[in-house]
């Protein structure tokens, strides 16, 4: 993985979700632009470098959230490993493939999230997580896209 770029990419993305999130924002619900960099290096980066991509991104995540660190790093890093060993199940060119994968790790994310921090949760916060899923993998094909052009991975050897 090319890490000056991969760096350069995770900062802009982190910043842009913190500092732009209100302008992101519809009805309170906020794209997750780091979980899409995430699944875009654990599906084509080297298994390793993939690792230790996501979990330097759910760090980020865990920064921003202030609150327990380490909730977020240990989740971003469990779905790499879910993602890197699914991927030679199934098949890495199919389009599809990044936005179902975002969409059900981001409800993975944020459910467990929920379960982890807050034990008297509510039972709306579930739509919310519903819905800010759907935002995120409305957004993939795109972040994915320009991942793509950018040339944030190594072009690596098909399965």
């Amino acid at each position: 993985m090319r890490w000056h770029i991969f760096c350069f990419v995770a900062l802009s993305l982190f910043f842009a979700q913190v500092f732009l999130g209100t302008t992101l924002e519809m009805q309170k619900i906020r794209p997750e632009l780091l979980l899409i960099l995430s699944v875009y290096v654990a599906l084509y980066a080297p298994t390793s470098e993939a690792l230790v991509g996501s979990w330097l991104l759910g760090m980020l995540v865990d920064i921003a959230s202030c609150e327990r660190c380490g909730t977020f790093a240990l989740l971003y890093l469990l779905g790499a490993v879910l993602t890197v060993k699914l991927k030679g199940e199934i098949l890495q060119d199919h389009p599809l493939l990044p936005v179902i994968f975002t969409f059900v790790l981001s409800i993975q994310y944020n459910f467990l999230h929920v379960v982890f921090v807050f034990v008297g949760y509510k039972t709306e916060i579930f739509l919310d997580i519903l819905l800010a899923a759907a935002y995120t993998a409305c957004l993939t094909p795109w972040l994915m896209w320009l991942l793509h052009k950018i040339g944030t991975t190594k072009p690596c050897k098909k399965l």
